[in-house]
């Protein structure tokens, strides 16, 4: 609280006054308002006994003491405006009350060295000058007030000329800190005349005439009043309010006498006192001390303080004058430079990382979701793929299926019927177009293959049969007998004949085994009977061939039924493939079969005469030797094409049972 607050003496001829004055956040506080007469001579220092009649007085009073004496001297100098800028640097006061210090030496009369100055610019006119006020105050006088005050505990700050002090506490009684006005100060021997533009001191003026002059002036004639009207006629303020404070704001006789006399709007300066001694009184006289308080806590405005004396060094003038201050200052300088830079490097870094943080995350986010979208567009081509193969199915079954199954029963029909005995027939495959077979079957001769494609041209539904291709394969097949009982793996039957291992030759086109039986391919078992491929039962009945029944189809389709003569043996394979193109106009194409009881993509084959004896043999065979041979055969591989004309196809041949 003490920072806040200060306490003001003013030494008035017989007088002492005092004023305590404290800066809350929002307003400014007044009290404790006292007077008391001198115990010394009026222009002797302040001794102890005047200052503890004071303080004794005032509770918790400030250790802080401003001083407002009249011996302070005031001056004006004029100096460039361009000077001022130079020796007041960033607003330092040291440089310019030196040199102001030195230019009132003149003016004043006492040596510079023992003489302290304050000041307070006004404001440049045209022609780019200044008026400075300067305030002078002898060095040991104010030594003398500030030892006194110290031994007591107090602690003295500055020494003001009253003249800047009773102007503040005007403009802090209006309430406005930059209007226009004249304060009037009336004492006992002196009336100061102060011009106030806009806050700032713009002139001023001292008469030595007191409050008792001023009175007899009311009370004479007009002639006797024509010094002060002068003062206000050469300011051009006739119709600027007058604010009348000091001792003589007391009598109304001085208050009347601006308003009538020199026909001025003049008042007697009421303060706003919170804690006066005697509450008749308005307290202009104190207008001094408030003011000076009031420039102490800077008011009006923050360099209300410099017309002040003192004689303190600032501590930037100080340092100067140590040999290491410039090292000191560098280093310090350097120090905050890099510690800046630092920090900022440090707060830009983290804004990077932070932002760097969120820009990964949109990446991997948008990377996360470009693989979903791959994803899903792999998963959408699949399914469009499904769809148009389900798609190529359904319309098979429901409009190719019965022109199909009369390709497929024509065909092969005719190859039953024309196909040499040697023949296998691996595949059947339907081309692009709906007319054109792709035969593809393996033989032991060519000249087999060559009159299957001349059998096949004499149907009438034929247009041609053209052999595309013929490949030889050397083939390695194992042979194994035991009595009776012949088996061939891997590979397959031997397609044109083989020799058994007794010395005898064996194929399934013709040949006889050991056991006298015919292979499947054509010839005579033990018993007579033709192999299911067509031939006579044991009784001599010709067998009917036998039929493999396909799954129900769906409702609307017809059942695809072989033609008369093709059954499937023990161990064959009969397969409708429907698609299996690349492209979406693909029809179903292959059929694949494997006549004779050897699938044609079986690594090893089995005869069923070798692996199923009857039960008459079934004792003698434990007494039979096993023996093995391995022998090399040549097979020729072959495509044929076969062209049909749909429109003279026969009908398939029912099936009994069939919807």
């Amino acid at each position: 609280m003490f920072l806040f607050s200060v306490l003001a003496l003013e030494f008035d001829g017989p007088f002492i006054r005092s004023a305590v004055v404290r800066r809350k956040p929002l307003k400014y506080e007044i009290s404790h308002c006292l007077q008391i007469e001198r115990t010394e001579m009026e222009n002797e220092p302040l001794s102890f006994d005047e200052l503890a009649m004071i303080t004794a007085q005032i509770p918790k009073c400030p250790r802080r003491v401003v001083v407002v004496n009249p011996q302070v001297m005031v001056l004006e100098i004029t100096m460039e405006k361009k000077r001022l800028q130079k020796l007041e640097p960033f607003n330092l006061p040291y440089n310019l009350k030196e040199a102001l210090r030195w230019e009132s030496e003149a003016y004043t009369g006492l040596p510079a060295l023992e003489t302290l100055t304050g000041y307070e610019p006004g404001r440049p006119d045209q022609a780019g000058l200044v008026n400075i006020q300067v305030s002078a105050f002898p060095l040991a006088d104010y030594q003398f007030l500030k030892e006194t005050l110290a031994e007591k505990g107090f602690k003295l700050t500055r020494v003001y000329p009253p003249e800047f002090c009773f102007t503040s506490a005007a403009l802090f009684a209006e309430g406005k800190k930059d209007k226009n006005m004249v304060v009037v100060s009336v004492g006992a021997q002196n009336t100061s005349f102060t011009l106030l533009e806009k806050g700032r001191l713009a002139a001023y003026r001292m008469l030595p005439a007191g409050t008792e002059q001023i009175r007899a002036a009311y009370f004479a004639g007009q002639t006797e009043t024509a010094f002060a009207q002068d003062i206000f006629e050469s300011w051009d303020s006739v119709q600027w309010p007058v604010v009348v404070c000091g001792p003589g704001g007391l009598d109304e006789t001085v208050v009347h006498y601006f308003r009538e006399k020199l026909g001025l709007a003049a008042e007697a300066l009421l303060l706003p006192v919170g804690k006066p001694p005697d509450p008749a009184l308005p307290g202009t006289e104190f207008a001094a001390a408030v003011g000076a308080g009031l420039r102490e806590l800077y008011f009006p405005h923050w360099r209300s303080r410099r017309i002040g004396v003192d004689d303190g060094i600032p501590l930037l003038k100080l340092a100067t004058e140590k040999a290491y201050f410039v090292p000191a200052t560098t280093l310090v300088a350097l120090l905050i430079l890099f510690g800046a830079h630092y920090l900022w490097l440090k707060h830009q870094t983290g804004r990077s990382q932070a932002q760097l943080a969120k820009q990964t995350q949109k990446v991997e986010a948008i990377r996360a979701a470009v693989a979903r979208i791959a994803d899903l567009e792999k998963k959408a081509k699949e399914q469009e793929k499904i769809r148009a193969f389900i798609d190529r199915k359904l319309y098979f079954l429901d409009r190719g299926l019965s022109g199909y199954s009369r390709l497929l029963s024509a065909s092969l029909g005719a190859l039953r019927q024309d196909a040499p005995p040697d023949l296998k027939f691996m595949e059947i495959q339907l081309l692009s177009t709906d007319d054109q077979y792709m035969v593809a079957g393996e033989s032991s001769t060519t000249a087999s293959i060559h009159n299957l494609a001349l059998a096949l041209q004499k149907a009438d539904w034929c247009v041609f049969a053209k052999v595309e291709e013929i490949v030889r394969e050397d083939r390695e097949i194992t042979i194994t007998s035991t009595g009776g009982g012949v088996a061939i793996k891997p590979g397959g039957e031997e397609p044109g004949g083989g020799e058994a291992p007794g010395g005898e030759e064996e194929s399934p086109g013709g040949g006889e085994s050991p056991g006298g039986s015919e292979t499947p391919g054509g010839g005579e078992s033990p018993g007579g009977s033709e192999t299911p491929g067509g031939g006579e039962t044991p009784g001599g009945e010709e067998a009917p061939p036998e039929e493999s029944e396909l799954p129900e189809d769906s409702e609307g389709s017809e059942e695809f039924a072989l033609p008369e003569g093709f059954a499937l043996r023990p161990g064959g394979q009969y397969l409708l493939a429907m698609g299996g193109g690349a492209l979406s106009t693909d029809p179903p194409d292959r059929v694949i079969l494997a006549l004779n009881g050897i699938s044609s993509g079986a690594n090893t084959a089995t005869l069923a005469a070798a692996e199923e004896p009857d039960d008459e043999s079934a004792p003698k065979k434990k007494s039979k030797k096993t023996r093995v041979k391995k022998k090399t055969i040549q097979v020729f591989k072959f495509k044929l094409r076969l062209v049909m004309k749909k429109e003279l196809l026969p009908d398939p041949p029912p099936k009994e049972g069939a919807r």
